[in-house]
């Protein structure tokens, strides 16, 4: 979208051919991407902060690691981890709901297992 408003912009005011108008459209071209960049960033994170013991920050520090990066990854790894619990859990009652009323109250693992053992 902002790639399409900058060349309307080039082309509705017609500064096509002019040099001094297309250095002046470059600056101004960077300097909305950088804008967006930045508001981006602004609107898609957040901070949260952390206490750790002293000597621990400092042997991160001093090993030079990245740990900002690790402790996100490791936080949308947690994340995922839970929605799939969450989903298992969901899909547990929905199963157990619907074994009440259909008499089949068998886990799906098990009955994966009898088919197998029977040779289907």
């Amino acid at each position: 979208m902002l790639m399409q408003l900058f060349y309307a912009l080039i082309f509705d005011k017609g500064y096509i051919g002019n040099s001094n108008n297309q250095m002046n459209l470059s600056l101004l071209f960077v300097n909305i991407m950088f804008n967006n960049l930045f508001t981006q960033m602004l609107i898609m994170s957040d901070v949260i902060a952390i206490r750790v013991p002293k000597k621990l920050k400092d042997e991160l520090q001093e090993l030079n690691l990245n740990y900002a990066e690790d402790i996100r990854e490791y936080l949308e790894k947690r994340v995922k981890a839970e929605k799939l619990k969450q989903v298992i859990k969901e899909t547990d009652e929905f199963r157990n709901k619907l074994g009440k009323k259909t008499g089949i109250t068998k886990s799906s693992a098990d009955i994966i297992r009898e088919d197998r053992d029977h040779g289907h």
